[in-house]
């Protein structure tokens, strides 16, 4: 087996979305020993739709049993709105119900809402929503908005899920006995 194999047989392929043009994209990740320096993960990501490109190493020890999934139930008798979030640069969010699934708005803390209704703008302003033409196309992104508006009325219960493989994000909680929100590790 040479260098080539052994290399690919240790590569990870991830679906993601582009956080520039929010495109389906791969990532791959690929654990390296480099001596003196420990296990590295290295990952990589490359959008063909937009040119958008990130490769970013991380040390092995970081992620190693930190990552972490909040699950924040959004309805109208939960505080959602109000609760204080932290993202990380490398955490997603989705909101399944209604098919939304972002990474961007890196590196930001505010609230749930502010987050939700940040991530609508910025969708708004994308180039991918922005080059909609068709009238099919037109409605589904109509349709979409309509559904996040719905969510942040709360007039549809969604959940607000924040995934960071590296441990570094957090949703505000209201004790142990929060109902709305689960924390897994």
């Amino acid at each position: 087996m040479d260098i080539l194999d052994e290399v690919s047989a240790l590569l990870m392929t991830l679906n993601t979305i582009c956080p520039s043009c929010t495109a389906e994209v791969e990532s791959e990740v690929l654990m390296v020993d480099m001596v003196q320096f420990q296990d590295k993960l290295v990952h990589r990501t490359v959008c063909k739709q937009c040119n958008y490109s990130l490769v970013k190493t991380v040390s092995k020890d970081l992620v190693k049993d930190l990552g972490k999934r909040f699950d924040l139930t959004l309805n109208k008798d939960s505080d959602w709105k109000t609760r204080s979030v932290a993202k990380s640069r490398a955490a997603t969010i989705s909101i399944p119900e209604i098919g939304l699934e972002s990474a961007q708005m890196e590196g930001v803390v505010m609230t749930v809402g502010e987050l939700v209704e940040g991530i609508k703008e910025e969708l708004k302003r994308s180039p991918a929503f922005q080059s909609v033409s068709a009238e099919e196309g037109m409605m589904k992104l109509m349709e979409f908005f309509q559904s996040i508006n719905e969510v942040i009325e709360g007039d549809l219960e969604a959940h607000f899920i924040l995934e960071d493989p590296e441990g570094m994000s957090f949703v505000e909680t209201r004790g142990e006995d929060d109902k709305y929100l689960t924390i897994e590790k």
